[in-house]
């Protein structure tokens, strides 16, 4: 099982800018947190899984995004303002959310990911959530190794951490 936290998108390279120190424009966030899914099908298991996240802001408003899981997966993407990429079997989109804040979304067939960032000179928090679609009782997703999908009945992240390098 291995789904979420793959490329992504954004006008975070605007936020970086507007919402964030000068300072910043140029640093890396750097994201981790472990995401524990109970899994109900095809098999019922707990699964761990460590996400990292380094997100940085290059020329032009380009946003680099490198993303890895312990689950395996491993995804690098370079956007631009209002791009979206791939994100396993879901769409991803960075924006600004509020002051110093910027926010993730990750959409999936059954569910959205958010990923909250709060900047705060050199340093950030991140809140991790998963919400489930109008209609949906289970989380989809699609074994990245095997291509076969998995369901799960909580999806969960623990142990975040946020650092600005």
């Amino acid at each position: 099982m291995r789904q979420q936290v793959c490329p992504i998108v954004v006008v975070i390279a605007f936020a970086l800018i507007v919402v964030a120190p000068p300072a910043l424009a140029q640093s890396t966030i750097n994201i981790q947190y472990t995401e524990i899914a109970e899994r109900v099908r095809p098999d019922t298991k707990l699964v761990y899984n460590t996400r990292t996240v380094q997100m940085t802001l290059g020329e032009n408003n380009k946003l680099s995004e490198k993303s890895r899981s312990t689950g395996g997966l491993v995804a690098d993407s370079t956007v631009g303002p209002n791009e979206t990429a791939a994100t396993g079997s879901g769409r991803a989109r960075w924006r600004v959310s509020g002051p110093n804040a910027l926010l993730r979304e990750a959409n999936y067939p059954q569910h959205i990911q958010r990923l909250t960032v709060k900047v705060m000179g050199k340093s950030c928090t991140v809140s991790v959530s998963y919400a489930l679609k109008p209609g949906f009782h289970e989380y989809r997703l699609t074994n990245q190794r095997s291509g076969q999908l998995v369901y799960m009945k909580s999806l969960r992240a623990d142990n975040i951490s946020c650092r600005i390098s």
